[in-house]
């Protein structure tokens, strides 16, 4: 079965920080991921920070990709749920973090 790549389409980004340069980002991306031959690659990672339509230039560009979110937003993201359960800044927030 071959896979799929394309760099064409267009991303439902109208708010936040990425809204008008989403389309460059992804031509930027795609021109990249050709440069790396992406196309041939066994198989393919994309890292990024979590956001919605960040997965979906993903899944778009690189449909068989592996997704995973970046360290630093990945703490991030375990602190706020964390501070959800057990309460901002208590020892069991702490304890489940740092532990």
């Amino acid at each position: 079965m071959p896979v799929r790549f394309g760099g064409g389409g267009r991303f439902p980004v109208g708010c936040g920080r990425a809204g008008r340069w989403a389309d460059q980002f992804r031509k930027t991306l795609w021109q990249e991921a050709l440069a790396r031959y992406v196309t041939t690659a066994k198989s393919v990672a994309v890292i990024g920070d979590g956001t919605a339509w960040v997965w979906a230039m993903a899944s778009h560009l690189f449909p068989y990709g592996v997704q995973m979110v970046d360290w630093y937003h990945l703490t991030e993201h375990l602190w706020e749920a964390a501070g959800v359960v057990h309460g901002e800044e208590t020892p069991e927030t702490a304890a489940l973090l740092e532990g």
